[in-house]
């Protein structure tokens, strides 16, 4: 899926606990972080999961970080979402890409109302035990489960299923 993608913090702290957050230039064409994004996760916060992976990315150019425009439809929506999940969804209208990577049942939805495709960390672990990156991911998608990722266990039974792991 060489497409590009505007990704929240959960998947970058997510795929970092793994040890997969290079898995996203792998998977995408160009990965955009909104600035609010990158505060969220890896400014002035020390040792916090996935600070020091995302500001590597950064330095080597496989996130590219994105100041948004419309600073002030943030400040106006905040409240029903957070900033990092406002901006995400601003910068991929800003940019006009379509995926938007973000774990969130309501900013997911209301993504979708804006036409954006979102996909979460689960998804982005399918798409690359689907295109040949990862030989499984049930220990992952344990893993997560066993440090207290949400994820349904209908979710789970689906994703195994379909990349043949159940």
């Amino acid at each position: 899926m060489r497409v590009p993608a505007v990704t929240n913090s959960t998947p970058i702290i997510a795929l970092a606990f793994l040890d997969q957050l290079d898995l996203l230039g792998k998977l995408f064409e160009k990965v955009y972080v909104p600035r609010q994004v990158y505060n969220e996760v890896a400014a002035d916060t020390e040792n916090r999961i996935g600070a020091d992976g995302l500001k590597k990315q950064i330095h080597e150019d496989r996130i590219v970080l994105y100041d948004i425009m419309d600073n002030n439809f943030v400040e106006l929506m905040v409240g029903r979402l957070h900033k990092g999940e406002l901006s995400v969804m601003i910068a991929a209208k800003e940019l006009g890409i379509t995926y938007v990577l973000m774990d969130d049942v309501s900013a997911r939805k209301i993504a979708e109302s804006y036409s954006l495709v979102p996909i979460g960390t689960v998804g982005i672990l399918k798409l690359a035990k689907m295109n040949g990156l990862l030989s499984e991911i049930k220990s992952l998608l344990d893993k997560l489960v066993d440090n207290n990722f949400r994820i349904s266990l209908k979710l789970y039974n689906e994703i195994l299923k379909d990349v043949n792991e159940l």
